[in-house]
């Protein structure tokens, strides 16, 4: 048996705008996918999934690694997940990349960090078929990234003293039909959609100066502007703007939507002084406060 998994992942800056080429600053989390192969008795492919209908990720690694590499066809792929896909962190994208290290491995072929954001890359885009990459990239690489443009640039960033919060609005969001949403806006007002857009990345650019400054509060200034951007881009919602209000009364140094929007999670930059106000301050606002640890490890073989 072959185990490995991949970690989720959060979005801090360049949400959206990183699906029209520009850069985004993403973290991955703690919350992890776990894939086994194993030898099957039966002449046949077993996909074991508890709670999960969905398997057009799996299927489609399935396609992928079958016409490259030597598959067996008895096997047995089981996933265990430490975090409801309800939350946005990635799900289709670690578990993409925890198979394909799975089967990297279980058919003993060697598989760089590089190569297998690419493999992964190609099958997310084959099923979705728009996206950036960005959950992709932090499922491969890990840390706490820079990242542009389907991997045109994958820079670690240095995380120090930076605390975050997270907080779950209980909504689901649907990200494709979200993106759909902006991408009928832009064709209609191209002009001011892509004024947005450039502010945002403005702002990754500097939110990366402000991480390697380690300048909280200058972060926190960013996080501010760019979830005020997302207003008005219209992809907030009345309960993540009341959980982004309620962790900035309690001290929060800022906060912002985490991702597509209209649901999912915030997150809240804090002080260790503060944190468990804000976290108090964001229950009683409704919310759930979901404990992960960033700046994570990336696709990982497992014991």
């Amino acid at each position: 048996m072959v185990k490995a998994s991949a970690p989720g992942k959060l979005m801090l800056f360049g949400d959206h705008a990183v699906v029209y080429g520009h850069p985004c600053v993403v973290t991955a989390v703690s919350k992890r996918i776990e894939v086994s192969v194993a030898e099957y008795e039966r002449n046949e492919v077993c996909i074991d999934t508890p709670g999960v209908n969905d398997h057009s990720f799996i299927h489609a690694v399935l396609s992928r690694v079958s016409s490259l590499w030597c598959l067996p066809r008895s096997i047995r792929i089981t996933v265990r997940s430490s975090f409801s896909g309800a939350y946005g962190f990635g799900s289709s994208s670690a578990v993409t990349v925890a198979l394909i290290k799975a089967l990297a491995t279980y058919t003993s072929r060697a598989i760089s960090d590089r190569e297998l954001f690419l493999f992964a890359l190609d099958v997310v885009l084959s099923v979705q078929k728009v996206g950036s990459g960005f959950d992709v990239a932090a499922a491969s690489f890990g840390r706490t990234l820079l990242y542009k443009n389907k991997g045109e640039i994958i820079e670690p960033l240095p995380w120090k003293d930076i605390r975050l919060i997270v907080g779950y609005t209980g909504v689901k969001a649907s990200t494709v039909e979200i993106v759909r949403e902006v991408a009928e806006k832009r064709d209609h007002h191209p002009e001011q959609i892509d004024l947005l857009f450039n502010r945002m990345e403005n702002i990754v650019w500097q939110a990366k100066q402000a991480m390697k400054e380690n300048n909280m509060p200058w972060l926190g200034e960013l996080m501010d502007e760019h979830h005020s951007l997302l207003q008005t881009l219209g992809v907030s919602s009345e309960k993540l703007d009341s959980l982004v209000l309620a962790a900035k009364r309690a001290g929060a140094f800022g906060a912002k939507l985490s991702g597509a929007g209209r649901g999912d999670c915030m997150i809240a930059l804090v002080s260790k002084e503060r944190e468990e106000d804000i976290s108090t301050a964001i229950r009683l606002a409704g919310g759930e406060v979901v404990f992960v640890a960033f700046d994570e490890e990336g696709a990982r073989l497992e014991v």
